[in-house]
């Protein structure tokens, strides 16, 4: 494919970069013989202006994640809600592990009595072998030690029985508030690492910096562009182009628009990944993460149940209604 136009058709004039910088300092030297009131820092502010600031928030990116929690109102809602949650995951574990203490009481005082009882059992079994079935006051004291411990360990097993359906509802119930905080904790992190790294980078290029960095994007695009259009295994495989004269941008006269299309959505993948590799190769070796307290997890304690028994949160959520009902315990 040839361009019947001339290779380097000619351009319409335009105002270069030193023309424009040229002027701008006439106008600022016109700008200090002619007072206007103005002090010389309003001056240079008005220079280079200020940008928006939360600009980036109200961007609709292809590839950095969606978090609608980076509106300051929004992130607030997001820590409220953490603060909630959190608060009651502790207020239920809390319980849990009180009742979960009381149950461990009961299971020794089981274990005890049922200890006492076969000992008092073995007792006057032996007194009675060795007395020849004569039946002592030791004996029937022994007799009767053993019908009371066993009546205290019938006595703990049953309340233990009693227990477990409401050992189990509070569990589920703990279980439940640690993953609604695990939720919100999560929500509450993506938010705030994209919140400061929103607020890093409209600093960065709101600095002169920033502003020699933007500078020189443009041109780093235009350099994607050109390479890409003069590639001509790409340029062939994806739209039968013949680029061997390194036509550059101006293959894109000859093409539909469904193919400038497509070849500018290469462009912008091939620019924002370069971009990306950049970013990544200049970032400094051996930087801690931030932490923040407030975005802490917590660790469970050993008498919560982490175990996935009723697979689905759905199901958790059914087997917490059935037992309240069992439990009689208002909703």
């Amino acid at each position: 494919m040839t361009d019947p136009r001339p290779a380097n058709p000619p351009q319409p004039a335009t105002e270069t970069r030193s023309d424009t910088r040229m002027t701008d300092m006439t106008h600022n030297a016109d700008s200090h013989t002619q007072p206007t009131g103005e002090t010389e820092t309003m001056t240079d502010a008005n220079a280079r202006p200020k940008l928006e600031r939360g600009r980036l928030a109200q961007c609709d990116f292809r590839f950095v994640p969606y978090e609608s929690a980076v509106d300051p109102m929004e992130r607030e809602r997001v820590l409220a809600r953490l603060e909630k949650t959190r608060a009651d995951y502790l207020e239920k574990r809390e319980q849990l592990k009180g009742a979960a203490e009381n149950e461990a009481t009961i299971a020794k005082m089981k274990a005890a009595a049922e200890r006492q009882r076969d000992e008092a059992s073995q007792n006057w079994q032996r007194e009675f072998r060795e007395n020849m079935g004569a039946q002592s006051k030791s004996l029937r004291s022994q007799c009767k030690a053993e019908r009371e411990w066993q009546l205290e360990a019938e006595q703990q097993t049953e309340m233990l029985e009693r227990i477990k359906p409401q050992m189990e509802w509070m569990r589920l119930q703990t279980q439940l508030a640690r993953e609604a905080f695990s939720r919100a904790l999560r929500h509450a992190r993506k938010a705030d690492n994209q919140s400061a790294l929103f607020d890093a980078m409209e600093s960065l290029f709101d600095s002169p910096q920033g502003e020699t960095v933007a500078s020189r994007l443009q041109t780093l695009r235009s350099r994607i562009e050109a390479d890409l259009c003069n590639d001509i295994p790409y340029m062939w495989a994806a739209f039968g182009a013949d680029v061997g004269t390194q036509p550059g941008p101006d293959i894109k006269h000859h093409m539909s628009p469904d193919q400038r299309a497509t070849l500018a959505n290469e462009v912008e993948r091939c620019y924002l990944a370069a971009l990306g590799e950049m970013v990544v190769a200049a970032v400094p070796k051996g930087i801690e993460p931030v932490s923040d307290e407030t975005l802490s997890g917590l660790a469970p304690l050993n008498c919560e149940d982490g175990r996935n028994i009723y697979e689905t949160h759905i199901g958790r959520v059914r087997r917490v209604n059935e037992l309240q009902a069992e439990l009689q315990i208002p909703h």
